[in-house]
């Protein structure tokens, strides 16, 4: 492997004439860091990509794309920034909060991060709807409009254990019981919106079929 990379190294002139490194993705501080921005026009296609691969499964009674509703329930761990930040913990080894990337070694670090719940508020505004938000509580979502529910499943790397999970996922559930909290949504709500987040296929089987 060290032969085919130094290989290409060499083969298009990267040993000479390249301007030194400039960073140290272990030391943020550090004087040794120019801050260089690369990001250009990224976040316009980041953006259409992330538009482009999201799947709606199901739309019972045309509930999307939203009317401009008066309330808006947004519960879940899964719809805010972490409480420790973007990129709060080591490696992305964390699923508290929105699930952006999963967790491993050579992963990077976020320039920023607009998490879902910031995306509806800024939206929502024209219309001055309310948005409410709870981690986890079935009340938040009664008398609303609509309720949105965040869940996830992440994986990673085998080299650290993340919610009992070693590197791949033990199961296809949901975790942190978002099956259970999908239910408890629905069931308060008949106009639950549920999102997925998740690093594969997970297992919707318990609530797919719900009415709401």
């Amino acid at each position: 492997m060290a032969t085919r990379i130094l290989a290409a190294w060499y083969l298009v002139g990267q040993d000479s004439g390249f301007p030194a490194v400039n960073f140290d993705a272990w030391n943020n501080t550090s004087s040794f860091n120019q801050h260089v921005n690369v990001q250009s026009n990224h976040a316009t296609l980041i953006q259409q990509i992330d538009a482009a691969s999201t799947v709606l499964l199901k739309n019972t009674n045309s509930v999307l794309p939203l009317k401009a509703p008066k309330t808006i329930a947004i519960i879940g761990n899964g719809a805010a920034n972490s409480s420790r930040g973007a990129i709060g913990y080591s490696d992305h080894e964390g699923d508290d909060g929105v699930l952006a990337v999963g967790w491993e070694s050579r992963t990077a670090n976020f320039p920023y991060l607009t998490s879902p719940l910031d995306a509806i508020r800024s939206r929502s505004a024209t219309d001055r709807t309310v948005v409410l938000l709870s981690t986890g509580a079935r009340t938040e979502a009664m008398g609303k409009d609509v309720a949105f529910v965040f869940i996830t499943a992440d994986s990673g790397e085998g080299y650290t254990m993340v919610e009992g999970n070693v590197g791949d996922r033990n199961s296809l559930s949901a975790w942190q019981s978002g099956d259970a909290l999908v239910a408890a949504v629905a069931a308060a709500n008949k106009n639950t919106v549920v999102v997925v987040n998740s690093v594969g296929p997970i297992n919707i089987e318990a609530w797919v079929t719900n009415p709401t």
